[in-house]
């Protein structure tokens, strides 16, 4: 294994480096052992890191990412595998592009690209990072990115989000991407509905809808929502539901970061991608009870309460609430996450925060709160 670029950050003592696989097979979970070398070779200490992408095929490169707090100003590292697992599966390159950035207040940045599955063999994908280098080729940071799928037939494209943190002294961008031979991944069978884009009073864009499991089994599910205008790639916005998607469930939500998208912006179209699953484990009602609300600004806020209904520990219990008229339609909704875990008899608060639709009257809405936690 050869050490590539690597470096220090004197803020965060955060240390960022690349490694290349010289020789062998196509490994996962690989462990790193990086070693702290002084000035006349002496060792000053050493850290066990993970690398970061899932794979490390032959030629191809690793990242990683380590504490040099005990050793803020090392002049040299060396780096060696401690473990891996032989990747049973072939292994594909993935291409990678940025098609908008955007800078956040502050030295972050989101990034939108596309990710093309180059080959004649379907592919799943593995690994989506993206690393920024600055004007002398370190490493300066490094994100993950999210797709809008996690299968790629031969030729087809999907976008994908990425958020970096630390990116003010980024020069240029370089994407690694592999994906692994797979099978033709079937439809989703999760739906995205009622999908809208609204804007605030104080005209800020969000967008509402729901998920719907038609299924008689919970389904994990993730949403990948891409905003276009003139086939033009503005924005996106990613989420994944904490529990999963009980069956014949409604779920609503609200997507209110949309970077980069131009404020009131016009004749916008929104392309959702759903991906989604059989879970492995269950998903239970659990008792949700509002102890009070107020609106702030263009937000609705709800207070309260959940706790289980029965004896089992619940895992990640989520709150939503969907607002409709008194017609029908949707008006606006959202989840949230309760808490981590919720044992038997265990009562824990919950604020839900909602967006409110510019010209909506709240008395004349309808809400409906519900909770659900997911089974060991």
């Amino acid at each position: 294994m050869a050490l590539g670029a690597w470096n220090i950050d004197s803020a965060s003592h955060r240390l960022r480096g690349l490694v290349t696989l010289e020789t062998g097979p196509a490994s996962s979970d690989v462990v790193l052992e990086v070693s702290f070398i002084g000035k006349r070779g002496e060792s000053l200490g050493h850290v066990t890191v993970p690398l970061m992408n899932k794979l490390l095929v032959p030629g191809g490169t690793g990242l990683f990412e380590a504490d040099s707090s005990s050793a803020p100003q090392v002049p040299a590292i060396r780096v060696r595998v401690l473990a891996n697992v032989p990747f049973p599966r072939e292994v594909g390159p993935l291409e990678a592009s940025i098609v908008r950035s955007d800078w956040e207040a502050g030295p972050g940045a989101v990034l939108l690209g596309r990710l093309t599955n180059p080959s004649d063999q379907t592919l799943r994908v593995e690994d989506l990072w993206i690393v920024g280098f600055d004007t002398s080729d370190q490493p300066r940071t490094m994100a993950v990115g999210v797709a809008a799928g996690d299968v790629l037939e031969p030729g087809e494209s999907i976008p994908f989000l990425a958020e970096a943190l630390d990116a003010v002294d980024v020069d240029r961008w370089e994407m690694m991407a592999q994906g692994s031979a797979t099978d033709s991944s079937g439809p989703s069978l999760v739906d995205a509905e009622e999908v809208e884009f609204q804007s605030d009073p104080q005209g800020n864009p969000f967008v509402t809808g729901v998920l719907v499991n038609p299924t008689d089994r919970p389904r994990t599910t993730r949403l990948f929502l891409l905003a276009t205008s003139n086939q033009d790639w503005l924005s996106a916005g990613a989420f994944e539901v904490p529990v999963p998607l009980p069956p014949h469930a409604v779920w609503p939500f609200s997507i209110t970061s949309l970077p980069g998208l131009p404020d009131r912006a016009q004749e916008v179209d929104l392309e959702p991608y759903v991906i989604d699953g059989p879970a492995e484990s269950g998903v239970v009602e659990v008792t949700a009870e509002v102890t009070g609300y107020e609106v702030i600004g263009s937000r609705l806020y709800l207070r309260g309460t959940v706790r289980t209904k029965g004896t089992d520990t619940l895992h990640r219990p989520t709150v939503f609430s969907l607002l409709r008229s008194s017609e029908g339609d949707l008006i606006t909704g959202g989840w949230a996450l309760a808490a981590e875990r919720l044992e038997p008899g265990e009562v824990v608060p919950f604020l839900l925060t909602i967006p409110v639709p510019k010209g909506v009257d709240l008395a004349l809405v309808e809400y409906d709160v519900q909770a659900f936690g997911e089974t060991e």
